[in-house]
């Protein structure tokens, strides 16, 4: 299944669509999951046991920029579920979309959003994406967002970065599955940039281990780092 985005000829709304493409590269089959959503933030898909979900950020006429979720269930996808009311009016395009991890019917959502303050905030379904419990707030004020999920046996891992002072951080945390008890926070080496240039940290596990990937600027140029953390 290929995810895209496309704006409707005459600049209109840009929609979210998804396509079945066959190993010859044919379109078989296309959707269209949401007739308006963000320009420019990432979507995200993940395999639950009910079928793939797809998170991204809508956009209401009101430009309200909140978080959202769709899953195909065999035969068609569901209506799309707001997985928060941040009620973020923004009036353009933040670059900062969602991140999504399932284990089972268990989702979990990542996202930024600036309703308030500029905050990183996590939630989770029990039911595939079909409703969400009650976020959680990860960290606020200086956080840039940009994050990244995954999930093992026993806990679920949130990365995001942070500017203070001029000076990037990449930080991950720990949580239990239903995300009640923050198992431990911490930092990883200073990112040397500022901005977006420094990019979207990615994570994946492998052997029970995280390995995370990020951007650094040295000497103006981009180059990537990454660490390996051992739960």
């Amino acid at each position: 299944t290929t995810l895209f985005r496309s704006h409707d000829h005459g600049g209109g709304m840009m929609t979210l669509r998804a396509a079945v493409v066959d190993t010859t590269m044919q379109n078989k089959q296309e959707w269209q999951l949401d007739a308006s959503v963000c320009d420019c933030c990432q979507t995200k898909t993940t395999l639950s046991s009910r079928g793939p979900v797809v998170v991204y950020r809508n956009r209401t006429e009101n430009e309200i920029r909140d978080i959202y979720t769709t899953r195909y269930d065999g035969k068609r996808w569901t209506p799309p579920v707001r997985v928060h009311a941040d009620e973020w009016k923004m009036p353009a395009c933040p670059v900062n979309g969602p991140a999504i991890v399932a284990r089972q019917n268990k989702v979990w959502v990542a996202w930024f959003t600036g309703a308030t303050q500029p905050s990183v905030r996590i939630a989770h379904s029990k039911n595939a994406g079909d409703s969400f419990e009650p976020m959680r707030e990860v960290a606020s004020q200086n956080v840039q967002g940009r994050v990244d999920i995954l999930a093992d046996a026993n806990s679920v891992w949130l990365s995001w970065m942070e500017e203070k002072a001029g000076t990037q951080t990449v930080s991950l945390a720990q949580y239990t599955h239903d995300l009640k008890t923050e198992k431990q926070r911490f930092s990883l080496p200073a990112v040397i940039g500022s901005g977006r240039a420094t990019g979207f940290p990615r994570m994946v596990l492998a052997q029970n281990k995280i390995h995370l990937v990020w951007t650094d600027i040295v000497k103006g140029k981009p180059q990537l780092r990454g660490t390996i953390v051992t739960p």
